[in-house]
């Protein structure tokens, strides 16, 4: 049986989001059930941490910074020794974001001080301010983050790979021809799959966990793998990008893959 994986997922945003977990852990799919807040992260984990396959991870999303309250820093702060796991985190230089960058900058800054020499796995927010976010990484010594849904210019995804980094992609990137691009320069053992859900929908369905499988089919004849290979390729990418290297402090253990 091929080890799925789905390094970003917004489970909690599902009407059922224990239903789907189920589903999930029933089809072999790890997921990494990204939050947007730390005081979400915190409702949803006496419920999420039961599944086996499940990865919770604690967030401060750029596009909520205005939220990020003492009170939720403090949450953030609590929930580390509880995960391996952090996101959704970084910056949105966008218009979406762009009118209160600096407050996300000092929620950012927050976190990767926070985490010091810890080896959490971050999912990594970048959209329109991708060079600054690789900046803060590598002015932090942070050496394995995934960059999650990356949009942004060709030139900086081998800069990006060079300092250490992944990417995972999700079935609209292969639906458009930048985001194709970006994966035909992304090597295999780089490489993680994620669904987004529920915030992407093709054909009026939101995607979550269970599109994976279909994903990596679709991926695997780019690659020159079988979608089996690719799988496993996956499977011991999120592993190795959890493991500490000397000098770095292991993140908590329990479950962690």
């Amino acid at each position: 049986m091929s080890r799925w994986v789905d390094a970003h997922c917004h489970v909690d945003l599902f009407p059922q989001p224990e239903r789907l977990l189920a589903e999930t852990e029933r089809l072999g799919i790890t997921t990494l059930a990204v939050t947007n807040l730390p005081s979400h992260f915190h409702l949803g984990h006496p419920h999420f941490r039961r599944y086996r396959r499940v990865r919770p991870a604690v967030g401060l999303h750029p596009l909520l910074a205005t939220e990020h309250t003492p009170a939720e820093r403090a949450a953030f702060l609590r929930a580390l020794p509880m995960t391996s796991y952090v996101g959704e985190v970084g910056l949105d230089g966008s218009g979406h974001g762009r009118a209160f960058l600096e407050l996300q900058r000092a929620s950012f800054e927050f976190v990767l001080e926070a985490l010091g020499r810890r080896t959490h796995l971050m999912s990594i927010h970048s959209r329109g301010a991708e060079a600054e976010v690789l900046d803060r990484l590598s002015a932090h010594g942070v050496q394995r983050a995934v960059f999650h849904w990356y949009t942004g210019p060709l030139r900086l995804v081998d800069a990006i790979l060079s300092a250490g980094h992944a990417f995972s992609v999700n079935p609209a990137m292969m639906r458009s021809a930048s985001g194709r691009r970006i994966i035909a320069q992304i090597p295999a053992d780089r490489l993680l799959t994620e669904s987004d859900g529920p915030h992407i929908r093709l054909e009026g369905q939101a995607q979550d966990p269970r599109a994976i499988p279909a994903l990596v089919a679709e991926l695997a004849p780019t690659l020159g793998l079988t979608p089996e290979e690719l799988a496993e390729q996956i499977f011991h990418t999120l592993k190795a990008l959890l493991s500490p290297t000397k000098g770095e402090e292991a993140p908590f253990r329990k479950g962690h893959l």
